[in-house]
């Protein structure tokens, strides 16, 4: 199939009869009527489930989908990726709904002047915490619907952290979150934060979506780290980011740079034990070194 112009894809959307058909077969999927690997809904089926007045009628709206939100089969119908995509944000609400909540304290430091009054509230389609003296950002996680519902405050800001955070191992790992893309790594200076003046940016190559990361951040995941913390008890893969800048305050994780070659190393350091990690100019970790007290 020729690629279609995005204005033309989203013209096909523009009759309710045609969002009700991608309803019905996510519908399908909900009530666990579909459950093999690629689910299906055959013509018929879709019809039963659409409120149309013939099959005629029918059978265009669903010629006007097939090949951009829906893929046919020799078994029926399901869904390309787009397709799938634009219909759950329909079905969480991303359309026309206003989103907020009330503003929550939460715990943890400001990197920028090391003040402990963080606030968590919502700023358009992100929820952001920002230090309450300085008004720095601490942190920054996408506002969506499916957030905001049947969850209070607190629980919103922790549902956000926790998807942002399972999507940063694919911005660590090259990959966009949002379409799968190659990701473009540029490391710069800030001085903002105390303890780690880094920060990384990763913009898709794909979808142009940019990912920024304190240049300490691409420890957290590091088998090293983890183990490092996990045997004193700490499951650092849990710390929310914004109790995280509390270790940089206190100077228990520190980032220096070095030139010709460009290199990073990270130090962690607890209860007179240390972790350094070493990092190349693409932020992979090349060497681990620990070091105990008893050393």
């Amino acid at each position: 199939m020729e690629r279609i112009e995005p204005h033309e894809a989203f013209a096909k959307l523009a009759d309710g009869t045609r969002v009700e058909i991608l309803e019905a077969v996510a519908a399908a999927e909900r009530d666990g009527e579909l459950r093999e690997e690629m689910p299906t809904l055959s013509f018929s089926e879709l019809y039963d489930r659409v409120d149309v007045s013939n099959s005629s009628r029918f059978a265009y709206h669903l010629d006007q989908l097939t090949g951009v939100f829906l893929h046919k089969t020799d078994d029926g119908y399901t869904f390309t990726w787009g397709g799938e995509r634009i219909v759950r944000t329909i079905l969480a609400g991303g359309y026309g709904k206003s989103l907020s909540f009330e503003p929550v304290a939460v715990d943890g430091h400001c990197p920028a002047c090391g003040e402990s009054v963080l606030r968590a509230a919502p700023a358009e389609v992100t929820i952001r915490v920002r230090c309450a003296a300085c008004e720095q950002c601490v942190a920054s996680y996408p506002l969506t619907p499916g957030l905001v519902a049947d969850r209070d405050p607190a629980e919103i800001v922790r549902a956000a952290e926790r998807r942002i955070r399972a999507s940063y191992d694919d911005v660590i790992a090259g990959d966009c979150p949002k379409c799968g893309g190659r990701l473009e790594l540029d490391v710069h200076e800030t001085g903002v934060a105390s303890g780690d003046p880094y920060a990384s940016i990763s913009r898709c190559q794909e979808c142009w979506a940019p990912f920024g990361l304190p240049v300490s951040v691409w420890a957290l995941s590091h088998p090293a780290t983890v183990s490092f913390y996990w045997e004193r008890d700490v499951d650092i893969r849990a710390t929310p980011f914004w109790e995280f800048a509390t270790y940089l305050v206190e100077g228990r994780w520190t980032v220096e740079a070095t030139d010709d070659p460009r290199t990073y190393r990270i130090t962690i350091r607890e209860a007179g034990d240390e972790l350094r990690l070493a990092l190349d100019d693409e932020l992979a970790v090349t060497d681990v070194t620990r070091l105990t007290s008893e050393t």
